[in-house]
């Protein structure tokens, strides 16, 4: 029993390290990856370091309930979010922060739904029967989700990636058959460390190290943003949104469907209301961050159209746009109720300078080199004129 405990624990340390040794990438999302990777894997090390201190140790049986439940079931979660990372897709910095926010929220569900449908058969009303049920249950669903998602990814991914999921998909459905398996026989105490199911479960774990050290073999990068559909990178937010409209339907069930103990179904509404606040406000601060971002880009594309992509200058537009605000403001300052500060600024003056035999140049020396004059003589303008002034480029040249 304490050879297969301790083995157990010096392959998950191996899982985790070889997983570790692929954070030192200099690409800011395969790094995020492989430390959710790890996290997911390191709490699962801390749970079966318990284990191993109770069995071997203390020399007592592991008790059921187990204290280490809930980590042994939120370990899946960091996996997931690793995998909604998807660091073979190059998104832009928006979807980046969102996506962490969309995580969270995720996180916060699964934290939910282990407090709702577990802890009320261990602490409120002990029933030991259902809480083995119930964690098996949840623990299950929450394996299938890893794996479909899992699955999902490696058919949409390509390149050394691809290769990267098949292996993960590989051990996550190994892990989810053993795990289950263990779980059950722990409830009907068929199960002891050393027993027939801890030998898949044992590979699951050389499957998870050899994932790290196949990782560290190939070179990884986010491929092209054009070669992956925008549609891609919506399943994340839609989860979300989906976890947040799941809790009032089992606010409902708790108190009107259920048939558990009024205790359980008072502690069932008073976290869902509880969770409804948290959810809430992360959904509150992806909002704030949405108008922020989408106020910024109106900025971005506003500056765009009146700026010309060349020099940097502001273009014809510009000047269509903001002569009329212009002329208004030279005619208030002519007229014989202007203040002082209007009368020292009402001149509008336009000078037009025309850059002679441009199209020589463009002939003799290419257009690049042209170009690379107008950016030129835009600079030593700009460097002349104050700040008050405004240079446009009308035309070509």
């Amino acid at each position: 029993m304490a050879l297969g405990d301790i083995a157990q624990c010096i392959l998950l340390l191996s899982a985790v390290l070889s997983l570790r040794a692929n954070i030192s990438t200099t690409e800011r999302r395969p790094k995020l990856f492989w430390i959710l990777m790890s996290l997911g894997l390191g709490i699962w090390l801390s749970v079966q370091i318990l284990w191993t201190y109770f069995e071997v140790f203390l020399r007592r049986e592991v008790p059921n309930p187990f204290v280490g439940d809930v980590a042994l079931f939120l370990h899946l979660v960091p996996m997931m979010g690793a995998l909604a990372v998807q660091p073979h897709v190059d998104r832009n910095e928006q979807v980046k922060r969102l996506g962490a926010v969309d995580f969270v929220l995720l996180l916060v569900w699964w934290l939910y739904l282990y407090l709702f449908v577990v802890i009320p058969w261990q602490y409120v009303s002990l029933n030991e029967s259902l809480y083995g049920r119930s964690f098996d249950l949840l623990y299950f669903v929450e394996h299938a989700v890893l794996v479909i998602c899992t699955g999902v990814v490696w058919r949409r991914s390509t390149g050394v990636w691809r290769t990267i999921y098949k292996y993960l998909f590989g051990a996550s459905l190994l892990y989810a058959f053993t795990s289950m398996g263990a779980s059950i026989a722990i409830d009907f105490g068929e199960y002891y460390t050393g027993s027939f199911y801890d030998v898949p479960l044992v590979a699951s774990m050389a499957c998870f190290t050899a994932v790290g050290l196949l990782a560290r073999r190939l070179a990884l990068s986010p491929v092209s943003p054009k070669d992956v559909g925008q549609e891609r990178g919506v399943w994340v937010p839609r989860l979300a949104t989906a976890a947040i409209l799941s809790l009032p339907l089992l606010a409902a069930w708790a108190l009107y469907g259920s048939q558990a103990p009024a205790r359980v179904r008072t502690f069932r509404l008073v976290l869902t209301l509880a969770a409804m606040l948290v959810m809430g406000a992360l959904l509150s601060v992806k909002q704030y961050r949405l108008d922020k971002e989408l106020a910024r880009a109106n900025h971005d594309l506003r500056e765009a159209s009146v700026t010309d992509l060349l020099t940097g200058a502001r273009n014809r537009r510009f000047l269509t746009t903001t002569i009329e605000a212009d002329v208004q403001h030279a005619l208030r300052a002519y007229s014989p109720n202007a203040d002082a500060r209007d009368k020292r600024n009402r001149d509008l003056i336009f000078y037009l300078i025309d850059a002679d035999h441009f199209k020589e140049i463009n002939d003799l020396y290419g257009h690049d080199l042209g170009d690379q004059l107008l950016v030129e003589i835009s600079r030593r303008i700009s460097s002349a004129i104050r700040h008050s002034d405004v240079l446009i480029r009308w035309g070509g040249e």
